[in-house]
C-alpha cells in the first residue's frame, strides 16, 4: 500500500506528497481525525514514503523496498495489545492506551533512537498512538525534542482530539487533516479488499461505518460481536430457572 491507496482524502494526500518532494523534512507531525477514519494507515504510508528506497515519480513509496516493508512490519504488526512487537533500531511505535507506562515509554524510547545515528532508514521514525493521552510528564518529554529536534528523527502523533494536547506541542507540529469519506468510495475500497464479501455485507458495512473507513473494515468482527450480544439477550430474555442457560 501507499499514499495514494489512502481513501478519499485527496487534499491531505498531497500535502503528504509535497511535503516528500520538497526534500525539507520537518522534526514532527500530526494526523488528527475522528476515531477510525484512516490516520493510522495514512501515518503508516507516510513513513514509508519518507524513507523508500525507490520512489515513485509522485514522491509516493513504492511498497516494495527494505524500508517500506520494515516499516510495514514494526508499525503495521502489532502485538496482542497493540504495542510494538517487532524491534528495528530506527522505529519506535508507542500506544498511550499503557498511560501509566507512557512515561517511561516516551522518555526512554525517545533516549534510545536519538543514541544512534540512523542505521537503516533515512529517517528515523517515532508514531505515537493517541497523543492526547500522554501525561504532563510524557508531554513535557516530547516538547523538549521538538524544542531541540534531532534532525535525523521525525515525530508522528497521531491524535483524536488535538484539543486535548498541549497547545506548545500542536504549534510544533505539521497537522495533516484525515476526514471521513463518502458511501461509494469505501464501497470501491471494500470490493477491492475484501472480495470474499458478498453485496450484502459490503452495502452493511458502508451502512454502519457513516464514511469512516476503519469501521467498514471491521465490520465483520463488529458483526459477530454483535450476534453474540444478541445470543446473550435472547438467553436472558427467556427468564426460566435454567442453571446451564
Amino acid at each position: 500500500m501507499s499514499i495514494k491507496d489512502i481513501a478519499g482524502n485527496e487534499n491531505a494526500k498531497q500535502v503528504m506528497l509535497s511535503i516528500i518532494n520538497s526534500n525539507k523534512i520537518g522534526a514532527a507531525y500530526i494526523f488528527v481525525g475522528e476515531e477510525n477514519v484512516g490516520k493510522n494507515f495514512a501515518a503508516l504510508q507516510f513513513a514509508k514514503a519518507l524513507n523508500c528506497l525507490a520512489p515513485q515519480d509522485d514522491g509516493d513509496c513504492c511498497d516494495e523496498c527494505e524500508n517500506c516493508k520494515a516499516i510495514d512490519k514494526v508499525i503495521g504488526e502489532l502485538n496482542e495489545f497493540s504495542m510494538q512487537k517487532n524491534a528495528h533500531p530506527d522505529i519506535l511505535y508507542i500506544n498511550t492506551d499503557k498511560a501509566k507506562f507512557s512515561i517511561d515509554l516516551v522518555r526512554e524510547g525517545l533516549k534510545a533512537i536519538n543514541s544512534l545515528k540512523v542505521i537503516y532508514l533515512k529517517k528515523k521514525i517515532v508514531v505515537i498512538q493517541d497523543a492526547e493521552r500522554l501525561t504532563k510528564e510524557a508531554s513535557n518529554s516530547i516538547l523538549k525534542e521538538l524544542e531541540e529536534p534531532n534532525p535525523a528523527v521525525v515525530i508522528i502523533l497521531i491524535c483524536n482530539n488535538p484539543e486535548a494536547m498541549l497547545p506548545t506541542i500542536l504549534s510544533r507540529c505539521y497537522t495533516i487533516s484525515i476526514k471521513r469519506v463518502s458511501n461509494s468510495i469505501i464501497k470501491e475500497k471494500l470490493k477491492i479488499l475484501k472480495p470474499y464479501w458478498d453485496e450484502k455485507m459490503i452495502s452493511e458495512a458502508v451502512i454502519y461505518s457513516e464514511g469512516k473507513i476503519g469501521l467498514a473494515f471491521n465490520y465483520e468482527k463488529i458483526r459477530e460481536n454483535s450476534a453474540e450480544v444478541v445470543e446473550i439477550f435472547k438467553i436472558l430474555a427467556l427468564k426460566e430457572n435454567d442453571i446451564e442457560k
